[in-house]
């Protein structure tokens, strides 16, 4: 009994000396496209994910000549034209033709 007992403060105190950890931020790449919209995530810091993101960026602006806009805090749009893994979201759509 005092062993099980033991054990159990033992598990109580390790449980409460833990310190707290904050999750890291997830980035996301928006891709819209006609079958609907890809999603990709990041966590900065973390470089498969990182490359990953960089790659699709990347194929969609070169290959397939999309535009990327960097969405701010306050839902506004920017162009861009590299990608930077800081950026909290990133949105791909395809050029329009104007006429």
């Amino acid at each position: 009994m005092t062993l099980t007992d033991d054990r159990a403060a033992s598990t109580t105190a390790a449980s409460t000396t833990e310190p707290e950890t904050t999750p890291a931020p997830v980035h996301v790449l928006h891709v819209a496209d006609g079958s609907g919209d890809t999603e990709i995530t990041w966590t900065p810091g973390r470089a498969v994910e990182v490359d990953a993101a960089r790659t699709l960026f990347d194929k969609m602006r070169d290959r397939h000549r999309y535009l990327a806009y960097k969405i701010d805090d306050d839902g506004e749009m920017e162009t861009i034209h590299q990608f930077d893994p800081e950026l909290g979201k990133i949105v791909m759509m395809p050029q329009r033709v104007g006429g």
